[in-house]
């Protein structure tokens, strides 16, 4: 990005801290109340910022630092290649969610399966212990459980 594409913006600074807050500040504003923004294209600029003090970050309670440049500092190569980027994270989140998608499918799946062989077992049991019996004989829990293995077909 040339230094002529920064001229009459604020570099925007946001400190993390690890409780969640994040404080923000301009480096440079329009009006440079902070500091002289005087940039030449193609030259390396060093900026600094004095803070009041006390220092408000420690290293017990600071996370991170991110600065924000506003999109129409972009030159058109750079506009491309963040467009280019964007476009790659969206087509990665959605391979990664096709891809849970799918593990979710499969330990269904076999949890479905599971079950099923589960059902079928226990009514496998209950024909084993009934199919000699009288109607009659039966208690309420083993008629209800022959019924109900024959509503599945599984009787």
């Amino acid at each position: 990005m040339s230094g002529e594409d920064l001229l009459g913006f604020s570099i925007v600074v946001s400190v993390h801290k690890k409780d969640g807050t994040i404080y923000k500040f301009n480096l440079c504003d329009v009006e440079g109340l902070h500091m002289t923004c005087e940039f030449t294209k193609d030259y390396n600029n060093e900026l600094t910022y004095s803070f009041h003090q006390p220092w408000p970050y420690t290293t017990e309670n600071f996370e991170s630092v991110t600065f924000t440049l506003p999109p129409s500092s972009q030159s058109p190569k750079g506009k491309q290649l963040a467009e280019e980027k964007r476009s790659q994270l969206v087509a990665e989140q959605k391979r990664n969610q096709g891809l849970a998608d799918i593990r979710y499918a499969k330990a269904k799946a076999a949890e479905d399966a599971a079950e099923k062989a589960r059902i079928r077992a226990a009514c496998a049991t209950i024909y084993r212990n009934t199919a000699d019996m009288k109607v009659k004989d039966l208690t309420v829990k083993e008629e209800q459980q022959v019924r109900a293995c024959q509503a599945l077909g599984l009787y």
